[in-house]
């Protein structure tokens, strides 16, 4: 029999899907998103530019992490994927951070000594 020379080995590379990220809320520091990527492979947060944390993709798809660094109004937030494979997927920046409602100041009604406003 005929013999041929060996094919070169074949690199398959696979890509991850970039995951998404809440949109979180000034005051707290939890971040949360969603991802396709295999349970188990990791999420790399950044707030601002800044390493906020890393955390682990659940079997549901979900990741949640507490950031390092604080969620400051107008700041965003951003996910890199790493599957198992050492694929990486950055996602695209949250919506900016929103502050948190203000109660507004309470209203003291006029007090009065029976002839006259008290202030």
């Amino acid at each position: 029999g005929a013999s041929s020379p060996l094919s070169p080995p074949v690199q398959v590379k696979t890509t991850s899907t970039p995951p998404t990220v809440n949109t979180p809320a000034a005051g707290s520091n939890k971040v949360s998103g969603s991802s396709s990527a295999p349970a188990g492979s990791q999420v790399i947060v950044q707030v601002g530019g800044e390493f906020a944390g890393t955390t682990k993709v659940k079997a549901n798809g979900t990741w949640e992490v507490d950031s390092t660094t604080p969620l400051l109004p107008g700041s965003s937030v951003t996910a890199t994927v790493q599957d198992l494979g050492n694929n990486q997927a950055p996602s695209l920046p949250s919506p900016p951070v929103v502050a948190t409602k203000q109660s507004s100041p309470p209203v003291l009604a006029p007090v009065t000594d029976d002839a006259h406003e008290v202030t």
